[in-house]
């Protein structure tokens, strides 16, 4: 397996009071060279630090425990399992840990495949006091929580949530903790299980204000269920505020969640530009494009300035031109550049709609920063290529196998012209038959109920839409298009 990502992510999700579990010799050497790629000089006296338990096989036993104690007494225990060589071990560690009393319970983390390795991250936090959430999921239903802490600095903090489920004892069902400020997520931590004491890191690089910890429940295809008895479609549930704030003392920038680090950082009028993410699945044309920017301060003080970000087309030699897409401005209104501490490290989400007329091909991604004031514009930094998908377009209609006459109008944007219904024990499968108008943004879902005769709805569908082909968000539709979505 390629331990870069995995050490990356110890690296980025870590604090100096961590330390990383190796079992196998050739851990501890590519932690040493791999850290220092991540950000993390192995002098810098930064955590974590690794402890390696023999240079022979290490078997479960009475000395793995007190290391594992004394690890979790000090700070996270991070540890990467091999689970190709039918070890029981990380199974065995796993197993000790969750069969903890609730109360002393070791908090996880963080679980994350690489290959054949599983990392795992614990931490000891004491257990927050429990609140009725009384919340119907259909299959499960959620009757109280609590988060601890409520208030955290942006720097890798943990935060311990404690759950009571009314679930059946084998239910295939996951869960998600997300933490969410103006709809933009920053932090998120999925499990395959629903979990009665589970946790959170606060990343760095936060905006100081207030957040929520949200809910979802997850099922076994891996979509969000919806919550059932309510007015309106929701898959996410509050379970508590979170005060972010500015941390006491200068964080690393290596902890940085940063997908793509510059070589070189670039620094625009005392602001140090470190990298950028980027969505990972090609975006389409149509829908909107989040990118991620990651800043240091790195002057005492900073002028007021805004940003902007520019998506240019390529030529045929790979030069870029004319801009198709961008964005300018500032994403905090409470939180300009001139209130950053000297050597604050700060994230600048940024999300922007493609024109659903852009051709598939590569283009380039810039930045740079602007004076509000003056509007003069900083020379614009070149980031990486970015991949750009247009769905096949259909201009023939497909007749429905029920149609609608006339067909239901919404707006002044697409008309429903009918539909077909399949059934089977287990689903209703829907597909519904559009003849498009004019584009609709912002994009917008579809939702489906299935309502007793009561009015009762017991089943539903809100997701953005799909056809056979893929996704097919409503940005990307063209007037005179025909679509199926299912």
């Amino acid at each position: 397996d390629d331990y870069r990502p995995l050490i990356q992510q110890v690296v980025q999700q870590g604090r100096d009071d961590d330390t990383l579990l190796a079992t196998f010799p050739w851990q501890v050497g590519l932690w040493r060279a791999y850290a220092p790629q991540a950000g993390l000089p192995l002098s810098s006296g930064y955590g974590p630090q690794i402890w390696l338990l023999s240079e022979r096989s290490v078997t479960w036993g009475e000395p793995l425990r007190i290391a594992i104690t004394q690890i979790l007494a000090k700070g996270t225990l991070w540890f990467p399992g091999l689970r190709s060589i039918g070890s029981t071990l990380p199974t065995e560690i796993e197993r000790f840990l969750a069969e903890q009393p609730t109360a002393q319970r070791p908090v996880p983390l963080v679980d994350t495949w690489y290959g054949n390795t599983t990392l795992r991250a614990w931490r000891q936090l004491p257990p927050p006091k429990l609140t009725t959430h009384a919340v119907d999921f259909g299959a499960v239903h959620l009757l109280a929580a609590g988060v601890t802490p409520t208030s955290a600095a942006s720097a890798n903090t943990p935060l311990r949530i404690d759950l009571q489920w009314m679930a059946p004892a084998d239910s295939p069902h996951g869960m998600t903790i997300r933490l969410l400020r103006d709809g933009h997520q920053w932090a998120n931590h999925d499990r395959d299980q629903l979990d009665d004491v589970t946790g959170l890191i606060v990343p760095a690089g936060l905006p100081p204000g207030l957040y929520e910890v949200y809910l979802g429940v997850i099922d076994a295809g891996g979509a969000l269920l919806p919550v059932v008895d309510i007015p309106e479609p929701v898959s996410l549930v509050p379970l508590a505020a979170l005060t972010v704030t500015v941390p006491a003392e200068s964080v690393p920038a290596a902890r940085l969640p940063i997908q793509h680090r510059l070589t070189t950082p670039v620094v625009i009028d005392g602001l140090k530009l470190l990298g950028y993410s980027a969505p990972e699945n090609v975006p389409l044309a149509g829908e909107s494009m989040a990118v991620t920017l990651f800043w240091q301060n790195g002057a005492e003080s900073v002028p007021l300035r805004n940003l902007y970000l520019s998506l240019l087309a390529v030529n045929r030699f790979g030069m870029p031109g004319n801009g198709v897409a961008g964005w300018e401005g500032w994403p905090f209104e409470t939180y300009p550049t001139t209130a950053l501490a000297p050597h604050a490290l700060l994230q600048t989400p940024v999300e922007f709609a493609l024109p659903p007329t852009l051709s598939t091909g590569v283009y380039q991604l810039g930045v740079g920063l602007l004076d509000p004031v003056e509007g003069s514009k900083s020379t614009m930094v070149p980031l990486g290529m970015q991949p750009i998908q247009q769905r096949l377009i259909a201009y023939t209609a497909e007749q429905p196998p029920i149609p609608l006459v006339p067909p239901v109008q919404f707006g002044t944007h697409v008309q429903l012209t009918g539909y077909a219904v399949a059934q089977n024990d287990e689903a209703i499968t829907i597909r519904l038959y559009w003849h498009v108008l004019q584009p609709l943004l912002p994009p917008h879902h579809i939702f489906i109920h299935l309502n007793d005769e009561t009015g009762r709805t017991i089943a539903q569908s809100d997701a953005a839409p799909r056809t056979a082909a893929g996704r097919a968000p409503t940005g990307s539709w063209l007037p005179d298009e025909y679509l199926v979505t299912e």
